[in-house]
């Protein structure tokens, strides 16, 4: 039995679902999602052409650049459609620091 307008037997199409009447008339949509890969997550994904990852400069929001790579990648072979990740997106970046001159240029000589 239903439980709602945008039901779903699988739990990753509920959000497309919910756009699909809509997201035809824009020629790009942004899904922010929490930085996990939950089911809210996993839905963003699955209606998705590939992903940003936003990132910190720092040494905990860059450590776990390769595992979410990983399992997206994972997800992706497991739906049985393209994921790839578009690029990352350094926020809270200060020119001064020359710690996050050395972290902006090792992720991009290494994107992991």
């Amino acid at each position: 039995m239903s439980s709602g307008r945008f039901h779903s037997d699988v739990p990753t199409d509920i959000l497309r679902r919910a756009v699909w009447k809509i997201v035809d008339e824009y020629d790009l949509v942004l899904i922010d999602c929490p930085p996990n890969l939950g089911i809210i997550t996993l839905n963003g994904l699955k209606i998705s052409d590939g992903y940003i990852i936003p990132t910190i400069p720092d040494v905990l929001s860059t450590y776990g650049i390769p595992q979410i790579i990983k399992r997206v990648k994972a997800f992706s072979d497991n739906i049985g459609q393209a994921l790839p990740p578009l690029g990352m997106i350094v926020s809270k970046f200060r020119a001064q620091s020359t710690f996050h001159q050395n972290t902006l240029r090792d992720i991009k000589n290494n994107p992991k």
